[in-house]
């Protein structure tokens, strides 16, 4: 299923977020810049995994939550952008070309600017509770051959979702979830 999120308002683009890639935060605009949350107009929903491409944010995002099973592992791109923060006790910078695979339950207080990313969501129930219950948060820095392998694949995804069928939409998700699965199994 394609969804097309250009006429949403921010608000309602945040509660797509929150149903479909397993995010949930409180946002406040940085000082001097009200808060811009949109995309390029499409979230994909297919089957128990959800994806979303050049989703675009300037805001601070802050979630405090207690330690528990994760939902949703995502798997993000940074496209373009920065992020500087603090993630479950850790300062964290991010920049185009990194790749960040992590949890639902995380705690974070982050400024994004003109943040974009593309971002794969996956149901924790279809992975396997067992195989991300230690799962945080870890980051692939960008020009590793790992990080540029994920960051090619999942723009040619996005790209060919574009245009596909449904049946051909599924077994490309497929082929995706295997590799943030494989990169999952080798952080775990």
């Amino acid at each position: 299923m394609r969804i097309d999120t250009r006429a949403m308002t921010p608000e309602q683009t945040i509660a797509m977020a929150h149903a479909y890639l397993g995010s949930e935060f409180r946002s406040s605009p940085l000082p001097g810049d009200p808060p811009r949350i949109g995309g390029a107009g499409n979230l994909w929903v297919l089957g128990n995994m959800s994806a979303a491409v050049d989703f675009d944010i300037s805001a601070r995002l802050q979630r405090r939550c207690e330690r528990s099973l994760a939902a949703t592992v995502r798997c993000r791109v940074i496209t373009a952008g920065r992020v500087d923060g603090v993630v479950e006790g850790e300062v964290v910078r991010l920049r185009p070309g990194d790749v960040v695979i992590e949890a639902s339950n995380i705690s974070f207080s982050l400024d994004l600017d003109d943040f974009g990313c593309d971002v794969v969501g996956i149901s924790v129930a279809d992975i396997g509770h067992e195989r991300v219950s230690d799962l945080t948060y870890s980051i692939i820095p960008r020009g590793t051959p790992e990080a540029v392998l994920i960051a090619a694949s999942m723009r040619t995804f996005f790209k060919q979702l574009s245009t596909c069928d449904a049946a051909s939409a599924e077994r490309l998700a497929i082929l995706i979830r295997a590799l943030v699965e494989r990169q999952l199994d080798n952080i775990l």
